[in-house]
């Protein structure tokens, strides 16, 4: 471990030696008195200074999301390379896009304080990029969630379709773990294995419930029985098959109860409280048991 966190550091100085390099030369090269911009007509030396600082800041992000973000930092939690990542993207867009401006012949100080940006800037406040920007900002701060964490999330924007099969209330969340926060989206790897980038302004409005950061929760499943089956020796087979195979601290919680009744079936609920990060395979394990119960059953 050692070792590579002294090659990652080496790695990263060496990074930040080339990129001094990069800036060292290009204040050098847009030097309109001694640098090679000097030899461009007048009429097209602002445009030719400002395609020079977005090729160079295009290759500056290009180099810190190949090499640097998309390895870990030793030594620091989730928590601050996540604020690190969102804040080196921000930096550097800033100040390309201020480079530009001063590129083009443009006084820094009054596009930043003058009125007319600080109009421009309101205005689009409300609109979709500087919205999610905004929100990136909001998220950072406040982190509902860092890079790494599993988390579920509740929208308006991505409905789902509800089964046909009958269930109870079924929440429409979207679940999956936090793999990256930019300055426009979130990416977030879903239980299907697709990667989702989800817009910032849409995750700082929606319902988030960050899964790494419960110590227990409570697992509910139901499940229609048939009257042929009846309700005490069901209950108490479920109760005895459940005592048998779940771990001890589950059992403690466990719940086998009768949750309604309908025309010619009632509603099995078992209720269990448990700290795995998924469901899938303890809710797979239970309902195995409460199939072999109702075998027995119905041979019985």
């Amino acid at each position: 471990m050692q070792n590579k966190d002294r090659i990652w550091w080496r790695r990263a100085a060496t990074l930040g030696g080339l990129l001094f390099l990069v800036a060292a030369g290009l204040s050098i090269v847009l030097n309109h008195q001694t640098g090679p911009i000097a030899l461009v007509p007048h009429t097209f030396r602002d445009p030719a200074r400002a395609l020079v600082v977005l090729a160079v800041g295009s290759m500056v992000s290009l180099i810190l999301e190949r090499y640097v973000f998309r390895t870990g930092l030793p030594g620091l939690p989730a928590r601050q390379v996540t604020v690190f990542r969102f804040l080196s993207r921000l930096v550097l867009y800033v100040a390309v896009v201020l480079s530009i401006v001063a590129a083009f012949g443009a006084s820094v100080t009054s596009v930043l304080f003058g009125s007319a940006f600080l109009t421009v800037m309101l205005g689009l406040a409300g609109q979709s990029m500087l919205g999610n920007i905004l929100a990136g900002v909001w998220l950072v701060v406040f982190h509902p969630f860092d890079v790494g964490d599993r988390i579920e999330f509740m929208t308006w924007q991505y409905p789902v379709v509800m089964p046909s099969f009958p269930h109870e209330v079924m929440v429409p969340t979207h679940s999956g773990t936090v793999v990256d926060v930019n300055l426009m989206y979130t990416t977030v790897a879903f239980d299907s294995g697709l990667r989702y980038a989800v817009p910032n302004g849409i995750l700082v409005q929606a319902a988030v419930a960050n899964r790494s950061r419960l110590d227990r929760r409570r697992l509910r499943i139901r499940v229609d029985v048939k009257f042929a089956h009846a309700p005490a020796e069901v209950l108490d087979g479920v109760r005895e098959r459940l005592r048998r195979v779940l771990p001890h601290p589950l059992v403690d919680s466990l719940e086998v109860l009768v949750g309604d009744i309908g025309p010619d079936t009632y509603g099995l609920v078992i209720h269990v409280t448990h700290n795995d990060r998924t469901d899938d395979e303890l809710k797979s394990q239970i309902l195995a048991e409460v199939a072999g119960v109702l075998t027995a059953s119905a041979v019985g």
